[in-house]
């Protein structure tokens, strides 16, 4: 079976690449390690320019003048090769156009076409019904396979009569294993009882201001705060912290750091906080919970799923978004019975390896790829 997966590659930059970048990356590093029947070809659909914050009409501008070059490329590159199935990555959004226009190229040379999305916002589109919906709705009835990575998402599409939706978890790439294993036979591992670590963009819809505002009313602690900033953006939550709590001297930057270093603070911190707005499978999740690091984080997009935290084995602790009390009263009752957020940790460490390990994420989807074969 010979599959093309179009996806973005490198990402913005080769430092900082998006989620869809190391989702394909991690698949593509697994297949090489593999003595598979599957032939997997990357064809890449990167941008060189960042639209989500513009409006909508330089959006569409920026669409015009990079997605349409990639569709002309994707026609000609399949009018040379032959494949079985296209696989496409999305992140939605004005890149649904593009998604559209290879769906309908692919259909018209008789090639089935899984279209994959890498978002947690299927829910919330069904109910605002805008222009996103309108072409997500076509999208996925055009499709073979559409592939959404949470089962609330799985369960929208299926409540309205979409009958080619599939569920695949992202998997934990083998690096992070090979990486904690090596921290783990380094040094014995202590964690600091009153630190709390953030990794990830440091933006407002990542939940920085409300986990800043609830940190400066908590005594005695620190908060380590990874991930690129502006420094506009990294003054105010500064001043925000002056103001909450009188000092900042509990709050560190570091910007962007190496990845292992991150994995090392997972392992040596506390408490990992992620309350962020909106998420599809954070990769950042995966690599907390390998790491045995307690974690709070918000019910958004698969991280309730990866977490489940409405059961017996609740790997994680829960906040609304946007909560700042509920986030304060969170940490401090998961520092004052550390015990049980450990044992939270420990499960979320199990469940890892047990559900989204690269073996079984591959196997899930070359078989998603066979149902889409079978199904032309």
């Amino acid at each position: 079976m010979k599959v093309l997966l179009c996806t973005p590659y490198v990402g913005l930059s080769l430092a900082n690449p998006g989620g869809i970048a190391i989702w394909a990356r991690n698949i593509e590093n697994y297949y090489n390690s593999l003595n598979s029947d599957v032939e997997l070809e990357i064809f890449p659909m990167d941008r060189k320019h960042e639209s989500g914050d513009l409006t909508l009409i330089p959006r569409l501008w920026y669409g015009i003048k990079e997605y349409f070059p990639t569709v002309n490329r994707f026609r000609r590159h399949i009018k040379r090769h032959r494949y079985d199935v296209i696989h496409i990555c999305s992140s939605a959004q004005i890149g649904l156009v593009r998604d559209l226009l290879i769906v309908n190229i692919a259909r018209t040379e008789h090639i089935p076409v899984v279209v994959h999305f890498h978002f947690g916002r299927m829910p919330e589109l069904f109910k605002v019904r805008n222009w996103e919906y309108k072409l997500i709705r076509t999208v996925v009835k055009r499709a073979t396979k559409a592939v959404v990575m949470d089962r609330k998402s799985l369960e929208t599409l299926t409540d309205h009569n979409y009958t080619n939706a599939v569920n695949l978890p992202n998997p934990l790439s083998d690096k992070i294993l090979t990486q904690i294993r090596t921290i783990q036979n380094g040094f014995t591992i202590e964690r600091e009882k009153r630190k709390l670590l953030y990794a990830g963009h440091v933006i407002p819809t990542k939940g920085v201001y409300e986990l800043i505002e609830a940190c400066a009313q908590i005594p005695d602690i620190k908060l380590l705060v990874i991930g690129e900033y502006l420094e506009d953006i990294k003054k105010k939550l500064v001043d925000l912290a002056v103001a909450k709590s009188g000092s900042s001297n509990w709050l560190e930057f570091t910007g962007p750091v190496k990845h292992e270093r991150v994995i090392q603070e997972m392992m040596n911190s506390a408490i990992f906080v992620l309350p962020t707005y909106t998420e599809g499978f954070p990769n950042v999740i995966l690599e907390c919970m390998a790491s045995g690091c307690p974690i709070i984080t918000t019910p958004v997009g698969a991280i309730p799923d990866m977490l489940q935290f409405d059961s017996s084995q609740a790997c994680g602790a829960c906040v609304d978004v946007k909560d700042v009390q509920g986030l304060k009263n969170t940490i401090e009752r998961q520092l004052n019975n550390y015990d049980s957020a450990l044992l939270m940790a420990e499960k979320a460490k199990q469940r890892v390896i047990d559900n989204y390990s690269m073996p079984s994420v591959w196997k899930q989807l070359v078989s998603i790829w066979n149902m889409a074969c079978n199904c032309s």
